[in-house]
Formats: structure tokens, C-alpha cells, sequence
């Protein structure tokens, strides 16, 4: 998105939007213990006249007070219902509500207008974005980068699709548990599913308990951030509600001597339970010490592990010829309009 000078936000919101009809809108104190700015729902049989009601209270030079009014007013809520009623729908229709849409649209506004507000256009987008990370409830307690010596990223990339040969090795002592829910060669590479569980920290309960889902996540839907290095996985946890808990997210790309890699762990912080294995943990054991990965040196160890096992591993797998068995995929990403993808499909195995 391109913005013109000179800043004219009436111009500026045209270029994006659909020209509403003529519209009276009336602003209105309201008291300082009630929400900076709400707006008030015309009859239908008057839309030409609005309410928007402003808390004085409110420190007017926070980014937040004019995102708030976006999302109130115009192109939020203020613009949705007079467009709305414009466009001749039956009265009927007043009296339902889907909040989804109702809601969706006006944080669409809110978040698109971070462009209306004079801002570098990067500037923008970095705030849009990390408005929209806090209102997923998301949140980066932990990001380690490594270099792995004599790794490729095309080992790195057959490591997470034959993760059975390995994963043993790949943390000695520590991993206890891995087998394939879904596999790579079934379901493809974003589909796939494991279960593993890991002992991380001496005194503390096993991650996983007896087994937790780990499932690789579709990056659109999924991938937290606005930049990334070549290669990238992403894989998370879900609750029995269906709620992401958390995910983990690995990048790597090659680099003179070696590979570069980055563990970040986003985790969601509006989930409204723990995953199962936590569930079953306290309760076999109410005073079961619980000490999320991020905060031991597993992953640190697990990075370390890998310039030690993997290339022999590739090594001795590369020319095997039964993809079922060794399973080939390209975890190289790119981004696009609609979000990051795979350069590659990396869908089930074709025999």
C-alpha cells in the first residue's frame, strides 16, 4: 500500500472503500469509567444519522485511541451498518446478529488502519501485525539461534520428514518416546502428526507424560511472524477444546560452514486449558513439577546433537531409492499475498 501526499484521510480511505452514503454523526461525552469510544446501532429507518460516544478521559495521543475510533466509526462499525442498510436488505435482518462478522469486519478496520496514520508504511504493517498477534492472544516468551557446522539445509529439511531414523539421537537420554500419528508419507509434510515425549529437566515431570500430539501447523493459518530465514517448520500443541496452546517454530538456512537456526516458542495466551498430558500429570500428582522446554537447555542440547548425528544419517539414507521409506520434501518458503507458503508441495508420497 502506496500512500500520496498530502495526507488526506478522507481521500486516502476512498481509495480503499466503497463510497458511503451522505451521513450525520453525532460525538458525545460519555462517562470516564466506561470504554474510550463506542458506537450506537441507527434504526433502520433513519441511518443518516450516527452516534459515536467519546470517553475525555482517554489519552487522545495513543495509537490506540485512533485505531479505536477506525473501529467504531469509519471504516468499522459506523461504516459496515449505514452500508449495510444501504444496500436495501430486507428489515428482517436487523433483528439477527452475527457477531463474527459484526466483530470481524470492525478489527479488520481497526488493524487497516494503522496505514491511515502517517506512519512509515513498514512501521504500519509492523503494528498491524503485532495488534493482530496480541489479539490472537499470542506471545514469544523464548527464541534461540544456533549454528550447526557442517549441516545442509537439505538435511535439515529430510530431518522433519524421517524423523523416526533420528530422533533418538538427536537429544541421547533425554528423548524418551516417538511415533508417527500421521505420517509424512500418508498425509504429507503440513498434515503430519507425532507423538513424542521428552525429559527435559531432572526433577521434572516428562514433557508429554505418556505421549503428546505434536502436529505440524499450515503456515497461512499458523506462522507468527513477517520475516524468516529459507526453511521453516512450524508445529504446535492443542488442548482438548481444540485451542493451539502452543507452537514451536524452526528456520534455518545455509550459511558458510554450516547452517544457521532459530527455536522461537509462541505461546497463546487467551487458551482456555492446559493440554491433556498436563491435565493427566497433576492429576496422578498435584505437586508434579512442570517446566515448560523453553526454559531448559533442551533445546540448546537437541541443536547441539545435530552436527553429530545428522550427516552420517543423510549420508547413509540419501540414495535409498523407496520414497515411502525415505521420504524426499523442500521446506523452503516463500511469501505471497495470501500469507507464506512452501515453494514446494511436499503433499503424501506417490509410489
Amino acid at each position: 500500500m502506496v500512500r500520496r501526499e498530502p495526507y488526506c484521510l478522507k481521500a486516502w480511505m476512498l481509495a480503499d472503500f466503497p463510497a458511503p452514503p451522505d451521513t450525520n454523526c453525532t460525538v458525545s461525552d460519555i462517562a470516564d469509567y466506561l470504554a474510550p469510544v463506542y458506537y450506537v446501532v441507527t434504526p433502520i429507518d433513519d441511518y443518516s444519522n450516527n452516534s459515536i460516544y467519546i470517553n475525555e478521559t482517554t489519552d487522545t495521543s495513543d495509537i490506540s485511541y485512533f485505531t479505536t475510533l477506525a473501529h467504531e466509526g469509519f471504516p468499522g462499525h459506523l461504516y459496515q451498518t449505514v452500508m449495510t442498510y444501504q444496500s436495501g436488505i430486507q428489515p428482517v435482518r436487523s433483528l439477527l446478529n452475527y457477531s463474527g462478522y459484526v466483530e470481524g469486519w470492525a478489527t479488520y478496520a481497526e488493524l487497516h488502519s494503522y496505514h491511515y496514520a502517517t506512519l512509515n508504511e513498514d512501521v504500519a504493517t509492523l503494528m498491524e501485525l503485532n495488534q493482530d498477534a496480541i489479539d490472537k492472544g499470542y506471545v514469544l516468551p523464548s527464541q534461540k539461534q544456533h549454528f550447526l557446522p557442517g549441516i545442509t539445509s537439505e538435511m535439515m529439511d529430510w530431518f522433519w520428514a524421517n524423523m523416526e531414523k533420528g530422533y533418538y539421537l538427536w537429544a541421547p537420554g533425554s528423548h524418551k518416546k516417538f511415533t508417527w500419528v500421521k505420517t509424512p508419507v500418508e498425509y504429507g509434510m503440513e498434515a503430519s502428526v507425532h507423538m513424542i515425549s521428552e525429559a527435559c529437566e531432572p526433577g521434572a515431570a516428562v514433557f508429554g507424560g505418556e505421549g503428546v500430539e505434536i502436529h505440524r501447523l499450515a503456515l497461512k493459518d499458523f506462522f507468527p511472524f513477517t520475516t524468516c530465514l529459507k526453511h521453516v517448520i512450524c508445529e504446535g500443541v492443542f488442548n482438548d477444546l481444540g485451542e493451539l496452546v502452543d507452537s514451536t517454530v524452526h528456520m534455518w538456512e545455509d550459511v558458510e560452514g554450516g547452517c544457521v537456526h532459530i527455536t522461537a516458542t509462541v505461546q497463546n495466551s487467551k487458551v482456555s486449558a492446559p493440554p491433556s498430558f498436563i491435565i493427566d500429570i497433576l492429576k496422578k500428582d498435584p505437586n508434579a513439577k512442570i517446566v515448560p522446554n523453553f526454559l531448559t537447555e533442551h533445546e540448546d542440547f537437541e541443536a547441539s546433537q545435530w552436527p553429530v548425528f545428522l550427516p552420517k544419517l543423510y549420508d547413509l539414507w540419501k540414495n535409498h531409492p523407496d520414497p515411502s521409506q525415505n521420504v524426499q520434501c523442500c521446506l523452503e518458503v516463500e511469501k505471497t499475498a495470501e500469507g507464506w507458503r512452501y515453494i514446494k508441495e511436499n503433499g503424501p508420497v506417490k509410489l
